[in-house]
């Protein structure tokens, strides 16, 4: 039991608001406001001089200039705060969401709303064509699922995020212990569009004909930054209350498993257990709900634990399932599908 709680209280990073040694004997305190300032300006000076007004060698290499110090000062305020000022940079990481989504498009098609369109800029920016809409319309109807049903979400990932931690003190550090951290980003930007679709602002909406069908186009603004820090400290929150009973599954598998198993159950613990919950928390009754995929659920690529617990010794498959009876009334079909998991179970304590 010792163990067990020294191990928690490892994986649960503490936060303080000041970092002493950091924001006073190293400067900390002085040398964020300098590059914090120098930071804006650079980005000001890059709006008098943007790229395509760079038309003479003197402009561009000012230009260069300019784009370089801001880039330098943007990276070492941020490093600052978070060494300075840890649960100040928690708290800025999580208002400024899990991806750089600014606004998104949806069609709804059979009580559903399907994302067709997410862009990183202000609306009235980036706005989509009609052909293009269309064009992804029609993927929804064909393929039934969304355009974006794909990896390309990982690159809207906000690098903010990372940078000040947020995404370690969300996961109660389970990010930096993937083998494959694309997992993460691909589900943290998921949820972010769902957020923007059931919270954000409604600005607009119109119906398009697409092959002689009409449907009806949304479009959502990101909340704003207070909802966005209210939801990703709630994420943290059920992330923690949800996760705590699966450390010891963790270190069971870690040791006699795979390596990318691991990575399986903490995927499959976020998609299945904690994404849910958060969305139910941040539910608009009034909205239609969010998907991308409107194919059956399983299939190829959902991941298999059977050949890998034939591994197990029969104290480690008792200890292993003790703690899957612990944690499965969390779930709606705990941590695997419910007839798997009997099957597993009845397989096990019978041999």
């Amino acid at each position: 039991m010792a163990h067990n709680t020294k191990e928690k209280k490892e994986r649960k990073k503490k936060y303080p608001w000041v970092n002493g040694e950091e924001a006073f004997e190293k400067g900390g305190m002085w040398k964020l406001p300098a590059w914090y300032f120098t930071d804006k300006l650079g980005q000001y000076l890059q709006k008098k001089l943007p790229e395509e007004n760079r038309d003479n060698p003197w402009k561009t290499v000012a230009g260069g200039f300019i784009d370089g110090l801001q880039q330098r000062a943007e990276q070492t305020w941020h490093v600052t705060l978070t060494k300075s000022f840890p649960y100040v940079s928690l708290l800025w990481g999580w208002a400024n969401g899990t991806s750089n989504i600014e606004h998104m498009y949806t069609v709804e098609h059979k009580g559903h709303e399907i994302p067709i369109y997410l862009s990183t800029q202000a609306f009235g920016v980036d706005t989509p064509t009609p052909e293009l809409l269309q064009e992804n319309v029609r993927h929804v109807v064909t393929h039934r699922e969304s355009p974006y049903n794909d990896d390309s979400l990982q690159s809207m990932y906000n690098g903010i995020f990372g940078d000040s931690d947020a995404v370690n003190a969300t996961t109660r550090g389970d990010y930096s212990r993937l083998q494959d951290p694309k997992l993460f980003r691909k589900w943290f930007v998921r949820d972010h569009t769902y957020l923007i679709q059931q919270r954000g602002e409604l600005i607009k909406e119109e119906t398009e004909v697409v092959d002689g069908v009409s449907y009806t186009i949304r479009t959502y603004e990101d909340p704003s930054k207070w909802m966005n820090l209210l939801y990703n400290f709630t994420i943290s929150f059920v992330y923690d209350f949800i996760d705590a009973p699966f450390d010891p599954l963790q270190r069971q598998i870690e040791k006699v498993l795979t390596h990318g198993a691991s990575d399986r159950l903490i995927e499959n613990e976020y998609k299945r257990a904690i994404s849910p919950t958060i969305r139910a928390f941040f539910r608009n009754d009034a909205r239609n709900p969010l998907e991308y995929d409107m194919k059956e659920p399983g299939g190829p690529g959902s991941g298999s634990y059977e050949l890998e617990l034939d591994r197990l010794s029969w104290d480690e498959r008792t200890y292993l399932f003790d703690r899957l009876e612990r944690i499965a009334p969390l779930f709606d079909d705990g941590i695997m599908p419910e007839q798997k998991y009997r099957a597993l179970h009845s397989r096990f304590r019978n041999q």
